[in-house]
């Protein structure tokens, strides 16, 4: 179903679309959009729990678990699905800005919770510097001019660039720009790496942690290509299988993903505490 949606954003626009006043008037929701959110934000708060329970509690189970994943492209996959997905919802709405700064309000929040106050309790671990909700929130707060843009460069320009840049991007961390660092176009110098701050760009040295880390780079290109493809569907007559329930557990995690995200952390760490203290403590 994405891939029908892709196909929508980059052919051209035919009668297929709606007048303003008709959407307007439209309240059926996408229900591949509910879906697929839903079932992205499902994987990440499972690798979560891997994650915390194998290296925060030092679960040998979940431990090996979480090495698994994070030795595959799952994570990532479902991640980007879910940057293109608020994509798309920020040509769907006109509350940007408010969404931006609740987002990026909710991410400061967790930066202070798990860098600064975390270690305090002895947990070292988990500091999220710049995680997802830090990177959605910029995408939103940049979404008008992300607009303006949309409206000004043709989809069958902007999707396969923004796919090349990602791609090409895709690396920065490693220390290049390039899709391998044997045919990397540009290696970008240690002096460089080691300026501070620039973690936001996906610019980082080895001594830099973030236990979720989505930068600027590469992201931001799935996050474009979520605006041209929310921005032609905005007006679109899709087939009526779309306005389907596909699986109403999963669309109704997918409509509240920013709470979820946020409650999820706190309730896997108190029931790691409770697992331990119950369990593992003579």
């Amino acid at each position: 179903m994405l891939l029908n949606l892709i196909k929508t954003a980059v052919k051209p626009i035919e009668t297929t679309y709606r007048s303003k006043n008709s959407i307007a008037a439209k309240k059926s929701r996408i229900a591949p959009l509910d879906f697929i959110r839903g079932a992205a934000i499902t994987v990440m708060v499972i690798f979560h729990l891997f994650f915390t329970f194998g290296e925060v509690f030092g679960f040998s189970s979940f431990l090996w678990l979480y090495e698994f994943i994070a030795s595959t492209a799952i994570v990532d996959v479902f991640a980007g699905l879910f940057i293109i997905i608020s994509g798309i919802s920020s040509s769907l709405t006109k509350s940007n800005l408010r969404r931006g700064f609740k987002t990026l309000g909710i991410a400061v929040a967790i930066t202070l919770v798990t860098v600064y106050l975390m270690p305090l309790l002895g947990y070292d671990n988990l500091g999220i510097s710049f995680g997802i909700l830090h990177l959605l929130s910029l995408a939103m707060l940049l979404s008008p001019l992300l607009l303006k843009l949309a409206d000004q460069v043709p989809p069958q320009v902007a999707v396969p660039l923004c796919t090349l840049l990602f791609a090409l991007t895709r690396n920065i961390r490693e220390g290049y720009i390039g899709i391998t660092k044997e045919c990397a176009n540009v290696i970008i110098p240690q002096s460089v790496r080691e300026i501070p701050f620039l973690f936001p760009f996906g610019i980082t040295n080895d001594s830099f942690f973030s236990a979720d880390h989505y930068p600027l780079l590469p992201w931001i290109f799935l996050f474009i290509i979520g605006i041209y493809l929310g921005k032609h569907l905005r007006y679109a007559i899709l087939p009526e299988k779309f306005y389907k329930t596909i699986c109403k557990p999963v669309e109704a995690i997918g409509r509240h993903t920013l709470y979820i995200y946020v409650a999820h952390q706190p309730v896997i760490f108190f029931l790691g505490l409770v697992i331990e203290k119950l369990f593992l403590k003579k």
